[in-house]
């Protein structure tokens, strides 16, 4: 969520055909935001291609971080140790969510689930995940 509490001489608008007073504290909901029809195609469906650069994301319709003067200072940080953390783990693992579990959200000012996402790793066969002595190998080869 996102508030206007910090910034000074916030003046009276109209958004939406309602009148908000001036100073007064603005929150926007992403989880709300992030499923609103007015912004996206199918907006409950999971569809992560919606986020393709081919695709039109209408500004401020995806705030995962923030947005403007309020933006999350490590929203870099946190996307590249996401893309980290998949690529180490999704290479030498299958994930498949456990029979039965069901994942239910809790939206706080973050997403969450309300018990975690209860899953099991499968290892890829040992030829799939390349060794140390492997990739040595590979490497001593294509210098000489």
């Amino acid at each position: 969520m996102t508030d206007s509490s910090c910034l000074l001489d916030v003046r009276a608008d109209d958004i939406g055909g309602y009148t908000i007073p001036a100073d007064s504290s603005v929150v926007i909901c992403p989880y709300v935001t992030h499923r609103h029809p007015d912004f996206w195609q199918n907006a409950g469906d999971f569809d992560p291609d919606r986020f393709l650069p081919e695709r039109d994301v209408p500004h401020g319709a995806y705030l995962p971080f923030g947005v403007g003067q309020r933006l999350c200072i490590g929203s870099n940080f946190a996307m590249m140790e996401g893309v980290l953390i998949c690529a180490m783990v999704l290479q030498r693992f299958r994930l498949e969510l456990v029979p039965g579990f069901r994942v239910e959200p809790k939206p706080c000012i973050t997403l969450r689930t309300r018990q975690g996402v209860v899953m099991t790793l499968h290892p890829w066969p040992t030829s799939r995940v390349p060794s140390a002595s492997t990739e040595a190998a590979t490497t001593e080869g294509e210098a000489s």
